[in-house]
């Protein structure tokens, strides 16, 4: 294998090299390790929809199993006939570390977002905004959110800030009496705002 060839590489072929996770191979006897100068490849089977949609040249963090996370750019997606998606990527950090393995687990991490994470059946859509219901000790609240981030099943939220609001269109007294999400609040699943006092 070179990156050169990397194009040809497929899901059978993979698994066929049959390497142990995290085992240390300290000669190149094993094929599957890659150099180059001061590249180091990792090839990936996934399913998900962020790689369905991965292009040549994208940017993803790689969360190594030492927790440290680095920059990877995509150099080849391989789409297989049973809608899998082999991706290889390319990494400049934690070589070192690398190259001693064939085979390690990591997680590929798409995008990132600050705040608060909630299912999306937890937010309805009123207009332009975001609303979730906020259960506390009986009263029913409805939040209005900025959604940072939505992914499949889950979104990142979050709180307006003041500026953000006024460019909403909010009154100084509507803003005064903004109410925030925070953490630990209780918000209902697939609310229904009809029945949900202002």
């Amino acid at each position: 294998m070179t990156p050169d060839n990397f194009s040809n590489l497929n899901k059978e072929f993979l698994e066929n090299l049959d390497l142990s996770t995290g085992k240390i191979v300290a000669t190149n006897t094993e094929a599957g390790k890659v150099i180059d100068n001061f590249y180091c490849y990792i090839a990936t089977i996934t399913s998900s929809e962020e790689a369905k949609q991965a292009k040549v040249g994208d940017n993803v963090k790689v969360r190594l199993s030492n927790n440290i996370e680095v920059g990877a750019e995509t150099t080849n997606v391989i789409k297989e006939d049973d809608g899998d998606i082999i991706l290889i990527l390319r990494l400049t950090e934690q070589i070192e570390e690398l190259i001693n393995y064939r085979k390690i687990t990591f997680d590929l991490i798409w995008w990132d977002a600050e705040g608060l994470k909630v299912p999306n059946k937890a937010i309805v859509k009123e207009g332009e905004l975001n609303y979730v219901v906020r259960n506390r000790a009986g009263y029913l609240s409805k939040i209005l959110v900025k959604v940072r981030k939505e992914g499949e099943k889950y979104s990142i939220i979050d709180s307006y800030t003041t500026e953000e609001l006024r460019k909403l269109g909010f009154k100084d007294d509507e803003i005064i009496n903004y109410k925030k999400i925070s953490l630990y609040d209780e918000i209902l699943i697939n609310p229904d705002l009809s029945k949900i006092e202002e």
